[in-house]
Order: C-alpha cells, then sequence, then structure tokens
C-alpha cells in the first residue's frame, strides 16, 4: 500500500515522531512509522524498506539521537536511492557533519524549535502538500526548488549564531513565573538596600505596595540592560531560560526595553492588586493556548527552555530560604513577631 509520508525517527525520538504521525494522520496524510505499521511476524528490515519504496516523502526527525543511530542512517541513504523527496525536521540546535552533511546537503532543513511542534505545524502542513500536489514529487530537491520555496526556517551545515538548544517542554509558564518572581526578588533586595544606606525611616515608612511597583519598574531598567547585553537575567539564568529575537540573536536595546515593558505592563499589571492576578492568569492562559505571551508575539521574541536539574532547584529553594530567614529576623527586630 502506497504511502504518502514515511516517518524516519530513532528510538529515542519516538514520542516526538508519534506525536507528529498523529497530528498529520488528523490532516489525512498517510503515513507510515515503525512499529505501529510492522505486521506482526514480518521481518523488519524488509518491512521498513518496502514502506520507504512505497512513500512520497520521507520526514526525518532530525536530532542527535537520529544523527547517532545506524538504522536512520540506513533508511535515509534507501530513499535518496530511490530518489524519495526528503523533509528534514530539526527539533534541536546541532550540526550537520559526516554522513548527514553529505546526505542532506542538497535539502531544505525545517528548524522546528524552539517551540512546540503545534507552532510549526501549519507550515510542514502546507510543505507536504505543496509537494504532494507537483506531479514529480519524487525525487531530491534541485537548486531552485530550494530557493522557491523557503516559507520556513530553514539553514543547512551551521546553525545561526546565539541559538539557544532547547531541551524539554517549551511552553512552561510556571517556570517564566518563577524565573520573573526571582528577579522581582532580587531587584526589591537591590532597592531596599539601596533606601536603607541612603535614609532609612524612608524605608520603614513606605507601605509594601509602592516598594513592590518601585521594584517591578526598577526591574524594567534593569532586565532592558540584561536582556540586551547577556540575553537572559539571573532569575532566567537559574531556570534555564533564554530571549532572542526570531533569528537567533539577542534583543537589541529598544527591543529589551519594549519586551520588558510589555511584560511588566500585560504579564505583571506593575505589581499592583488584583490588577497582577487577573493579567497573570491572562498572560498563563493565552501561554498554554498561543505558545506565546502577547508581549513576545507583538515583539516577535522565542523563549527558550532547557530541563532545570535537581541543582538548579535546589539553589533556589535555598535563596527564598535564605530571604525568609532574613524577613523572619526583621520582623522580630521590629517585635512584629
Amino acid at each position: 500500500m502506497a504511502h504518502d509520508v514515511f516517518i524516519c525517527h530513532s528510538h529515542e525520538d519516538r514520542n516526538i515522531a508519534f506525536e507528529l504521525c498523529e497530528k498529520l494522520e488528523k490532516e489525512n496524510f498517510q503515513c507510515w512509522i515503525a512499529p505501529r505499521n510492522i505486521p506482526p511476524g514480518e521481518d523488519w528490515p524488509s518491512a521498513i524498506m518496502k514502506a520507504i519504496e512505497s512513500s512520497k516523502i520521507l520526514i526525518l526527525i532530525l536530532s542527535s539521537h537520529s544523527k547517532a543511530s545506524p538504522q536512520v542512517l540506513r533508511e535515509l541513504e534507501r530513499a535518496i536511492t530511490r530518489r524519495i523527496f526528503i523533509l528534514p525536521l530539526r527539533f534541536e540546535n546541532m550540526q550537520l557533519d559526516g554522513a548527514f552533511e553529505y546526505l542532506l546537503g542538497p535539502c531544505q532543513i525545517f528548524d522546528a524549535f524552539p517551540l512546540a511542534i503545534d507552532k510549526y505545524l501549519d507550515q510542514i502542513i502546507s510543505t507536504l502538500k505543496s509537494r504532494l500536489s507537483r506531479s514529480d514529487s519524487i525525487g531530491l530537491p534541485d537548486h531552485a526548488e530550494q530557493t522557491s520555496y523557503k516559507t520556513f526556517p530553514v539553514h543547512t551545515g551551521t546553525p545561526p549564531p546565539y541559538v539557544y538548544t532547547p531541551t524539554g517542554p517549551q511552553i512552561r509558564p510556571w517556570v517564566r513565573y518563577w524565573a520573573r518572581t526571582l528577579d522581582l526578588l532580587f531587584t526589591a533586595i537591590i532597592l531596599s538596600i539601596i533606601v536603607l544606606i541612603l535614609y532609612e525611616p524612608v524605608l520603614e515608612k513606605t507601605p509594601d505596595i509602592v516598594l513592590t511597583i518601585a521594584s517591578v519598574l526598577l526591574l524594567i531598567g534593569a532586565e532592558t540592560f540584561m536582556l540586551s547585553s547577556w540575553g537572559t537575567t539571573p532569575g532566567k539564568t537559574l531556570l534555564n531560560v533564554r530571549v532572542r529575537t526570531s533569528e537567533g540573536t539577542k534583543l537589541t536595546l529598544k527591543e529589551s526595553f519594549k519586551r520588558s515593558l510589555g511584560a511588566a505592563l500585560q504579564g505583571y499589571g506593575l505589581g499592583i492588586p488584583i490588577v497582577s492576578l487577573i493579567t497573570q492568569i491572562t498572560s498563563y492562559s493565552r501561554l498554554k493556548e498561543r505558545g506565546r505571551t502577547a508581549w513576545d508575539e507583538k515583539g516577535n521574541f522565542v523563549v527558550s527552555h532547557r530541563i532545570v536539574g535537581i541543582g538548579r532547584i535546589l539553589v533556589i529553594v535555598l535563596i527564598f530560604v535564605v530571604f525568609l530567614f532574613f524577613m523572619f529576623l526583621g520582623l522580630m527586630q521590629e517585635g512584629q513577631i
């Protein structure tokens, strides 16, 4: 039986491969994927070779796992021998070398990161439909084709500069919340120390809400400088978060200011009670539903995540414990406890 798409993947990337397969089949693409489509008792290599030959397009789940897989390399070589059209989907920031650099040299590479696969699905589907609608849908793309339909991020060989290598889920509102909370905490501590040095009575008489709003405003300036200089902040660094432009470069000073201002207003409501709660709930819902916050979508910024290890979590917990300890001491000295 002929198939539209053969999904080539390593065993370690099976979750991504099957997720993609399910989404493509909902769009009425006929997909073949191992081991699902291998009948019981049939010879595995023979079934895979037959499936490749009867497919019109091979989608390669390109990752460090597939690059190290001899089986994936054999499937890729077979598809090239049979002149099957190849669409490599790169799911991590990695360079092509050796056999993969040679074999995929003529192919466009679709960078399906750092966002969730849903955010790239329309572009993938559009490319597949365009390819399947052609009468010459079998065969490697020539140079003319490579330059004729670059409607998605295309990189061959070396990835773009400053691209952060994402790992794990990329839609992580709670990680972003705690990263901003840490940054706000650090800013509030610095602000309190400055006021304490300059004029201590002011700190004692200033309401907490005023200090919170002042900390949020101060963070706008500090974050603007840090994002344009380093592409991150202390809180984001601790939680393995990076902010880049859609081209993979650090934000300019102007872009950083617009993003920081948008996050403070639309995401944190300037720290004003009730308003802050509403904006945070709204931002959480939008991020979960659309994969981007309003301020990142407006500026076309990309927020990337890496898995937060236990070491980082322990450091963050320690920071909050130390902060609460000193706050408790301060309350005791004031006689409030």
